[in-house]
């Protein structure tokens, strides 16, 4: 088990990024610390385990490293302790970028052959369901609207991101 005291012996915090502190190998000490995975996040390792670098600023900080470390700006590269937070599943799924494969750009809007389809994912008890609703692209966006303001908000989010 990790804890705010070992990873402190190990690794200096500035800037938003970990620095080698009391490395074995004496050339490492004041170096950044870390490698960038595939997904775009930087990852150390700590008692010959990789842990992704922003959780363990989190912990560093506030002594504890919660389910979800969110990104508050959506770049993962950004491990400034000021942009990061404790966040459930949900508020972190929030905050997520729209897919590279996501034709419209939207959110919860999917496109499939000549229709547009509405995907509206319900999460009870770890279990997913989806509706799928189609026709036009502004039937589509209505009905979005329609649901709770969580789906509410990540459209608008995206739309003060996209819409000109």
């Amino acid at each position: 088990m990790i804890d705010k005291e070992l990873v402190s012996q190990i690794y200096e915090y500035k800037d938003g990024a970990l620095y080698w502190k009391n490395c074995s190998k004496k050339n490492k000490n004041g170096k950044l610390a870390g490698n960038i995975n595939s997904n775009g996040y930087c990852r150390v390792w700590v008692n010959k385990k990789l842990y992704d670098s922003h959780r363990i600023i989190f912990l560093m900080f506030h002594g504890y490293i919660p389910e979800n470390v969110d990104h508050i700006d959506g770049n993962p590269l950004n491990n400034k302790i000021e942009n990061l937070r404790a966040a459930t599943y949900r508020q972190n799924a929030q905050n997520r970028k729209v897919r590279k494969d996501n034709e419209l750009g939207i959110k919860g809007i999917k496109k499939n052959e000549n229709k547009f389809m509405v995907r509206v994912q319900i999460k009870t008890n770890k279990r997913k369901s989806s509706l799928y609703f189609y026709e036009c692209f502004i039937k589509s966006l209505n009905f979005v609207l329609t649901f709770p303001s969580a789906i509410v908000m990540v459209l608008i989010r995206t739309f003060d991101y996209k819409v000109v």
